[in-house]
């Protein structure tokens, strides 16, 4: 089954790098606040299939991963990371 441009569209997307690179299937914005609601955290699924055949024998494993993570400000993380640096290169310099 293929997603509509149009849904595809009003999907969140954010990735998350792993072993395995996932992308966020829920609504757009879900992350942000919204009144007195904080925002969720993203989710995505994984399913991995292998067949395994030896005489006598077949084997299918299939595992499914439920995976959520927090969503992060990559701008304001490196703007952090930044200022942390700068004010260790200050202290090395008193």
């Amino acid at each position: 089954m293929t997603e509509t441009t149009e849904n595809a569209q009003e999907k969140c997307r954010a990735i998350k790098h792993g072993g395995v690179d996932l992308q966020c299937s829920l609504p757009r914005d879900h992350d942000k606040p919204k009144g007195d609601e904080p925002g969720t955290w993203h989710e995505s699924e994984f399913t991995e299939r292998r067949e395994i055949a030896y005489e006598g024998a077949r084997h299918v494993i299939t595992i499914t991963e439920f995976v959520t993570w927090e969503p992060v400000d990559h701008i304001a993380e490196a703007a952090a990371h930044i200022m942390a640096g700068r004010r260790r290169d200050r202290e090395e310099l008193t």
